[in-house]
């Protein structure tokens, strides 16, 4: 019996998982050939693919990549084509019955647009880092009695 318990014990040692203790060594080892294959696999990408492939590289490298804009005439053009498409699904969607679509992209306010810009002057004006106050502005604030909020 004490045979069987010694054979369980080191089936249950040798038994493989995967994700388990592996080397230092091992793991380099295998994430230079990952690598390796990535980049096998990327030599037949077509222009955009090796670009974006190109980007996420450098991306995950920790580096910041270029954007390049788009033109102000092709992205005004693009929006009044999708706002057109939009109203047009709206109304067909308004004539049957169906819920109205969600609204593309570039219709939609950035939440960067929606948040604070920062300083809020009723008294003034801000120019080159500056907040230039005259005398009235100054009197207004000294004066000027707020209202109490409950």
């Amino acid at each position: 019996m004490s045979h069987k318990r010694d054979r369980d014990d080191k089936d249950k040692k040798q038994k493989f998982r995967p994700g388990g203790h592996v080397g230092k060594e091992q793991r380099e080892y295998f994430i230079k050939a990952f690598d390796e294959v990535r980049n096998l696999g990327a030599t037949q990408f077509d222009v955009k693919e090796k670009k974006t492939f190109a980007r996420q590289k450098l991306v995950a490298q920790g580096r910041k990549v270029a954007r390049h804009p788009q033109p102000l005439k092709d992205s005004l053009s693009r929006r009044k084509k999708e706002k057109k498409i939009y109203e047009r699904d709206v109304l067909n969607a308004a004539a049957n019955g169906d819920t109205i679509p969600k609204k593309p992209s570039m219709m939609k306010k950035n939440d960067e647009e929606k948040k604070d810009r920062g300083l809020t002057m009723k008294n003034g004006r801000f120019a080159d880092g500056m907040h230039y106050l005259s005398k009235n502005d100054v009197k207004n604030v000294y004066t000027k009695k707020e209202k109490k909020r409950f």
